[in-house]
């Protein structure tokens, strides 16, 4: 079956159910590719705030990021919810993520928000949320992007439309020059 409940749902509404993996291509019985999944290997974020918070990148491709974290005490405001800034975080990163994806190291660029609007629409109910990141439309200064919080069960937490501008992959870690 599909990697996760919501690919699941959306290959039985089209039709698609049963479907095989071969490789990392899933196909149903008629042999048509329904999706190929990504080379990508998921790993820990461990620069910076994103780091300090757990985060870790499971999906990065063309236009696309995925940003997952096991909530722990860190991220509880003081009633013993997730807390919304931990949210907004965790939003900013994947959004960041999916508009400079790359894969020469020596081409890519950085990017600074310029804007976030985040709507918290639910609770997250169990204990790891994932932001699905996506660009929307990209020029040759700035990017918008749109996102999505889930948590394991796939109740809808939080959306989120940002806007970036692209810099130089270096320019926020250069000393001021006073």
């Amino acid at each position: 079956s599909p990697p996760n409940k919501q690919l699941r749902e959306l290959f039985d509404q089209a039709g698609f159910a049963p479907l095989w993996r071969i490789g990392h291509i899933w196909v149903n019985p008629n042999q048509k590719v329904c999706f190929q999944m990504s080379d990508f290997e998921a790993r820990d974020l461990t620069e910076g705030l994103n780091g300090e918070l757990g985060f870790r990148l499971i999906d990065w491709r063309d236009g696309f990021a995925q940003i997952s974290v096991d909530i722990d005490h860190r991220h509880k405001n003081r009633q013993g919810g997730l807390h919304g800034g931990v949210t907004a975080t965790l939003i900013d990163a994947a959004t960041g993520f999916c508009g400079v994806y790359e894969t020469d190291p020596e081409k890519r660029r950085g990017n600074v928000t310029v804007s976030l609007t985040v709507n918290f629409v639910g609770r997250a109910k169990t204990g790891t949320i994932i932001c699905t990141a996506e660009v929307v439309r990209a020029g040759r200064r700035i990017y918008f992007a749109s996102a999505r919080v889930h948590d394991s069960d796939d109740n809808l937490v939080a959306t989120a439309e940002a806007v970036y501008a692209y810099t130089d992959v270096n320019a926020q870690r250069k000393p001021s020059s006073s």
